[in-house]
């Protein structure tokens, strides 16, 4: 692979840390590697650090600098203090602790020839200051000194590509165990490795994992551990009953790692520890991989985290889990008035089929610290998809599912599952596939829960008051009864808006008649998809609805009490001089409104674009490869209003993003300036925080001429320190005048401007 462009990049991460917050699950182990007296654990796409001596355990994920990608091995070097992290797409990726940056080659996913499904790095093994790569295509050497690849081995039949799950070396030979075709053998003395002739077939027998052990190839099979002994191996353990799943040698032992225990060998390759899942209570889900370091063993799991444990085992172990939610595919995603997150962990497909069914708990955020609730304690609550608090209380929480009902918790603590059983839900009776598939969830002006039910007939939207559920037929607007349904949001005046998955959007009002109205096209402006997947009222009154395939805007939602009918419409920005529809072709999935009536919009496949109030302008675009967002598919947006914090559900994290916009306050008494003073070298924008809805801002020079004016849309302004946006102001005193919108409240700040 020498031959070709090598890419990589440094990236500083303290900038990034600033304004990035990452909320990961670290409880999948992938895989394990150790210094002189750290462990370091990979889940899917993050990993933690726990030094022994000190018992301190510490994180790296997208907000250090990571790629978002899913790992498939890794392995530290303590001679260069680095660890490098192999992806299943080919990525390899060095972390640099000494000076905490990021090195990314993109050699493999880069190079011709090599099928686009077969450049998983497998393993990685150290010979002779060279790392030894085994990938899905082959064998690939790396350079740790020079950061440079070198030769690339094609060693299937024919220099055909094979899958390359383990690497080891003795006596100069090296052993690539293949999935299919066997166990490849090669001098390493040989100058002609890339030639696969020089390759043969060491045994042609079926394994996973090749290590060598005091001198000895012991290989890990489909039900044991084996030794070599002559032209076979022999049996060494064979695990009662279940597969197998790792095998490595490190410090004079070898653990042999399968669901539901861990054997360690001696020396000689016999039993002197085996540790059983039984005999530690605390972990409920199987082992992954396994670990020595000293006298000390750790063991991976799939749901649990590492488990530590000294040698001889002790009946103690102890749970290494940094917190976090119970996974990093967020389907679901909420955050109160106060700053609690919800989280749940769906899901649904593109066409609202839930099946197969997961039954996956809720994680909950406060005080900093994670509260996991496993579905053990979700009274059979399955695939729940959105989450809501009670605006007046907290403590009562409400999760849909798109097959059993209504969950409500009190506490933290699930009290009732809500279903056709117990309650007026409606559900299919005839079809047990159907269930209770209720989707969206908001409250109302008075507190009031309203949801929604799909594949039913009549379509129905409820609302539960007084400890009842109540429903309201919507077949005078909707009469396909086979569609699905999707968010709620209500406005000002109590009108629900639904979003359905091929009708479009219909609004609903107890107090109108009629009380059902749906949002039509006028002059040709169909919507780009009746599937609406994101609904957002902003602080104009503008209903914002997202479909599979662009965006339409109700401009105000008043039009429900006091037009006949109602229509959609687009909007259409400037492109370079050419009119184009904003977010044309976007499947959008959520929109959140932000304190200044920005537009926070997500997608499936495109990350997230904030928008202006307007919509004319973009005002950021997050993907994975320019911000730490894990994903591009982005499945819901919450905003604490209070902070201005932005957090972001994707299938592979949750991650947010401190913004400036907040929500307008009550008085002027809390305004603040900042940076103040502005020094030399700045090149950011002044904030003013603490305003009230609709407050009035000016500033002028110190010789009163005005050089910045606007009204803010919520609690929070930038100016950009030009005059008007012509040019920079010079240094000197600037003052802000700031007046509420009815004019009765002033306040008056200075800053000051150091160039």
């Amino acid at each position: 692979m020498k031959n070709y462009l090598i890419l990589s990049f440094l990236i500083a991460t303290s900038i990034v840390q600033a304004q990035w917050r990452g909320y990961f699950s670290y409880r999948q182990i992938k895989d394990l590697t150790t210094g002189t007296q750290k462990v370091f654990a990979a889940s899917e796409n993050a990993l933690f650090v726990h030094d022994v001596v000190t018992g301190e355990t510490s994180t790296l994920n997208t907000i250090d600098g990571l790629s978002s990608e899913t790992i498939s091995t890794v392995f530290f070097l303590q001679e260069r203090n680095s660890l490098y992290i192999g992806y299943e797409n080919g990525l390899l990726s060095i972390f640099n602790f000494t000076n905490q940056t990021v090195t990314n080659r993109f050699d493999i996913i880069n190079k011709t020839g090599i099928s686009i499904n077969k450049r998983k790095i497998n393993t990685f093994y150290l010979h002779n200051n060279q790392l030894y790569l085994g990938c899905d295509f082959g064998v690939t050497v790396f350079n740790p000194q020079t950061l440079q690849f070198g030769d690339t081995y094609f060693i299937g039949d024919q220099a055909a590509e094979t899958e390359v799950l383990s690497i080891t070396v003795l006596n100069d030979f090296i052993y690539a165990l293949t999935r299919f075709n066997g166990i490849k053998r090669a001098d390493l003395n040989n100058p002609f490795l890339i030639d696969f002739a020089n390759w043969s077939t060491f045994d042609a027998g079926f394994f996973q994992k090749i290590v060598n052990h005091q001198n000895e190839l012991v290989v890990l099979g489909y039900d044991g551990v084996f030794k070599r002994n002559g032209a076979f191996f022999q049996p060494v353990y064979i695990f009662p009953g279940e597969v197998p799943t790792d095998l490595r040698t490190n410090q004079e032992k070898l653990i042999a790692v399968a669901p539901n225990r861990t054997v360690l060998f001696n020396q000689n390759l016999q039993i002197s520890q085996e540790i059983l899942r039984s005999q530690i209570s605390d972990v409920t889900s199987i082992f992954t991989k396994g670990i020595v370091l000293n006298t000390q063993c750790f063991i991976g799991t799939q749901e649990n985290g590492l488990i530590k444990t000294s040698l001889p085992f002790n009946q103690n172990p102890e749970i290494i889990l940094p917190d976090g939610p119970l996974q990093n595919f967020i389907f679901g995603l909420h955050v109160t008035p106060s700053g609690t997150i919800w989280t749940v962990f769906g899901e649904y497909s593109v066409d609202y089929n839930p099946f197969p069914l997961n039954e996956r708990g809720i994680s909950k955020f406060q005080n900093n610290q994670w509260k996991n609730i496993p579905f053990s304690e979700l009274l059979g609550a399955r695939s729940l998809g959105r989450i809501i608090s009670n605006p007046n209380n907290e403590n009562e929480v409400y999760a849909t599912s798109f097959i059993d009902g209504v969950l409500k918790l009190e506490n933290d603590v699930p009290t009732i599952l809500y279903n056709a059983s117990n309650s007026a839900l409606p559900n299919d009776p005839g079809n047990q596939f159907v269930g209770n598939r209720v989707n969206g969830l908001a409250f109302d002006r008075n507190n009031q829960l309203w949801t929604n039910t799909s594949i039913v007939e009549p379509n129905v939207l409820h609302v539960f008051r007084n400890n009842q559920w109540q429903n309201f037929d919507a077949s005078s607007v909707i009469n396909n009864f086979s569609q699905s349904y999707g968010r709620i949001v209500v406005d000002r005046n109590n009108t629900k808006w639904v979003a359905t998955q091929r009708a479009g959007v219909y609004g609903f009002n107890e107090n109108s008649n009629p009380r059902f109205k749906l949002i039509r096209s006028q002059n040709n402006e169909q919507f780009p998809y009746n599937d609406i997947r994101a609904l957002a009222i902003d602080k104009r009154n503008q209903l914002w609805m997202g479909t599979r395939g662009g965006l339409r805007i109700l401009t105000s939602v008043d039009r429900f009490l006091s037009d006949a009918e109602l229509f959609n419409t687009n909007i259409v920005i400037d492109d370079n001089g050419v009119g184009q529809e904003l977010l044309n072709n976007q499947y959008i999935t959520d929109i959140e409104v932000d304190g200044a009536n920005n537009k926070w919009v997500a997608t499936a496949e495109s990350g997230v674009f904030l928008l202006s109030p307007n919509g004319q302008q973009t005002l950021q675009r997050f993907t994975k490869t320019n911000s730490p967002l894990p994903s591009d598919v982005v499945y819901e947006i919450e905003i604490n209003q209070q902070t201005g914090e932005v957090f972001f559900a994707t299938d592979k994290g949750l991650v947010s993003f401190q913004g400036t916009a907040t929500a307008p306050l009550d008085d002027l008494q809390n305004v603040e300036v900042y940076p103040n003073p502005v020094r030399p070298g700045f090149d950011g924008t002044v904030k003013i925080t603490g305003l009230t809805n609709r407050a009035n801002i000016k500033i002028t020079d110190i010789s009163g001429s005005l050089v910045f004016e606007t009204i803010a849309e919520g609690g929070t302004i930038e100016w950009d320190t030009t005059a008007f946006g012509k040019y920079k102001v010079a240094s000197g005193v600037y003052m802000i005048f700031l007046s509420s919108q009815d004019g009765f409240e002033t306040k008056v700040k200075k800053l000051m401007i150091v160039r």
